[in-house]
């Protein structure tokens, strides 16, 4: 009688995967999913969230990329933007702030969130870090 491989094998003989299914990658005789994949207990591994870079379901990152600006939030196990960088909605890659901004919603001066004090700026009312008075 013929034996099934594991599912998360597309081919394979008695020590194991020799090739995967298309979201899982071979290591040695098994076949995790791709970072950015989690398993579900198919065949077919399923999408994390944007921000993550490799998860336990679909609401839990497990880690996080640096080279996407990316830092782990422990409480709720989601990747945030770092400091000085905003999300991009449905990208993994953070964009990077204005140089006058301290923190951000997106690329331009006038949509800071925050300002460095130690660069001698403050928010101004439509979202600009300004220098201070005595600054320029």
């Amino acid at each position: 009688a013929c034996l099934a491989c594991s599912y998360t094998c597309y081919t394979c003989n008695s020590t194991g995967c020799l090739s995967c299914p298309t979201t899982r990658n071979l290591s040695g005789t098994t076949c995790p999913c791709n970072n950015g994949y989690y398993d579900s207990s198919v065949a077919t591994c399923l999408p994390c969230q944007y921000t993550c870079y490799t998860c336990t379901n679909t609401s839990a990152c497990s880690s996080c990329s640096s080279l996407s600006y990316r830092t782990m939030v422990a409480s709720n196990l989601t990747c945030a933007c770092n400091t000085g960088y905003y999300d991009i909605n449905g990208q993994l890659v953070c964009g990077s702030c204005d140089l006058t901004c301290a923190s951000c919603s997106g690329a331009n001066n006038n949509n800071c969130l925050g300002c460095t004090s130690s660069n001698h700026r403050q928010l101004t009312t439509n979202n600009t870090c300004v220098c201070m008075t005595g600054y320029y």
